[in-house]
């Protein structure tokens, strides 16, 4: 067990012994203690990267959208 103490709070990291302390590349241990002013200006850089690749996506399903729609028929309908 390694324990890290910081002035916002502390980190506990449990290892089985054999491999030492579990690293992860999707969760990063003590984001929370750095300052709110730099985790908001990574969130809100995170939240755009992530609204640009939706916006992508959407015109990718758009155009698809257009070309579908865009192929009209004819149909002549005769009164009895």
């Amino acid at each position: 067990m390694l324990i890290h103490n910081y002035p916002r709070g502390r980190i506990v990291m449990f290892g089985n012994g054999v491999d030492g302390i579990c690293t992860s590349n999707f969760l990063i241990p003590g984001t929370e203690l750095l300052p709110v002013g730099v985790l908001a200006v990574a969130y809100f850089i995170t939240l755009c990267w992530l609204f640009l690749g939706i916006s992508i996506i959407a015109e990718m399903f758009m155009a698809g959208i257009e070309k579908i729609t865009s192929q009209t028929k004819t149909v002549e309908i005769k009164d009895a």
